[in-house]
């Protein structure tokens, strides 16, 4: 099995033990070589991971902690780093066993589609000389969905605490989460405090009773800040008893983009207090320049191939959002954005995770509804179809 050779381990006289091992001159991390991939390139490396993970599987060899940046490229050639958790077992790693191994690496590339995850398992399962059975493919997907929740609170929890990109701010009267590249090496408490100014004299894009929202730049980055006003007493009790709207939309923001669910990248929330009562929150998300879903319908003109285009990944897009069993709480054209790139979601305030699949399956239903009467309710939209639903 390809890994790099161990030239000495041994305790040091400070104590800890070390382990050398031979230096892999211009090897690269499979998860970056992935992120940097084309799709055909992104697929055969897949693929080769599927077989090298089938012989350690054979081998009797399980990495518990199975991930991308644990596998190096070298020469061709996947090596495999980082041995801290790997297990050996007795005899080759036992049926079940391998099918979480392997959906705990396909919930790790949300983005595939569900054939794009057969055919992996397919090369898995050749590599070791088993039949491809639908039942093992249910298995490995509800393993996947279970993996997928795990990944998931850790990594909101993640997104809750300091770091290695967000500082949390935890002062008086103020609390929050600021990503590293809006702070730049200024101070977390003068950028709280130039919100409102940036705000004022940003370019506005909405305003209302709720909330404000601007167009405005902070450390060279190209930012959308939204202010949500403080409404009655009443209001700030309710938001106290339960996570803010911006604190809300941060980690929903977090989730999709872990999904792999476009919507504009989190750079941070505040939440502004009085005593213990939530008085006010700001929201900043970096700008995506893109035309609303009706617009850009409207943009195409007579071009029937790119309205078409357009409303394939739209409707793909709401597909996955069934599909992860998320509800948008607020479907509707105008909180589609279009870009070159595809479409964008924005605007979570509502948006929900999970639940019951009663409960899901409602808020789905609500979701797909509302979609088709606000795109019913717009010229620009005339033809707009919404998908099957997905449970």
């Amino acid at each position: 099995l390809p890994t790099p050779t161990v030239e000495w381990s041994g305790p040091t006289q400070e104590g800890p033990i070390v382990v050398l091992t031979e230096m892999l001159v211009d090897a690269i991390p499979l998860g970056q070589v992935l992120r940097q991939s084309k799709p055909d390139a992104k697929r055969q490396h897949l693929h080769g991971l599927a077989r090298l993970l089938a012989r350690l599987h054979e081998s009797g060899i399980c990495q518990q902690d199975l991930h991308p940046d644990n596998f190096m490229t070298h020469q061709g050639q996947l090596v495999i780093i980082d041995p801290a958790r790997i297990r050996v077992h007795r005899s080759t790693v036992s049926h079940r066993h391998a099918l979480s191994q392997i959906a705990l690496l396909l919930s790790q590339f949300p983005d595939l589609e569900l054939a794009q995850q057969e055919a992996l398992y397919a090369t898995y399962a050749k590599a070791r000389n088993w039949a491809l059975t639908a039942a093992d493919m249910e298995l490995i997907q509800a393993y996947s969905r279970r993996h997928t929740g795990r990944r998931m609170r850790r990594l909101l929890r993640k997104y809750q605490r300091s770091n290695t990109r967000h500082s949390c701010i935890d002062g008086p009267g103020l609390r929050g989460m600021l990503d590293h590249a809006l702070l730049g090496t200024g101070d977390p408490l003068r950028l709280v405090q130039s919100l409102d100014r940036l705000i004022e004299t940003g370019d506005p894009l909405k305003s209302g009773n709720t909330a404000s929202v601007s167009r405005a730049t902070i450390n060279g980055i190209d930012c959308v800040i939204k202010r949500y006003h403080h409404k009655s007493l009443l209001h700030a009790l309710r938001q106290s008893v339960r996570r803010s709207r911006p604190r809300r939309c941060w980690l929903s923001a977090h989730r999709l983009r872990a999904l792999a669910l476009p919507t504009p990248r989190p750079l941070g929330f505040v939440e502004i207090l009085r005593g213990r009562l939530l008085w006010r929150g700001y929201l900043i998300t970096e700008y995506v320049a893109g035309q609303e879903l009706q617009d850009a319908l409207a943009a195409c003109g007579d071009n029937k191939a790119a309205y078409g285009r357009i409303l394939t990944a739209v409707g793909r897009l709401i597909e996955r959002l069934g599909a992860a069993r998320i509800a948008h709480g607020d479907l509707k054209p105008r909180n589609f954005l279009v870009t070159p790139e595809g479409p964008v979601l924005i605007d979570l305030d509502s948006m929900r995770a999970g639940g019951s699949r009663r409960g899901f399956a409602n808020r789905r239903q609500r979701d797909l509804a509302r979609f088709d009467r606000a795109s019913a309710n717009s010229k620009a939209q005339a033809g707009l179809s919404t998908p099957k639903r997905q449970s």
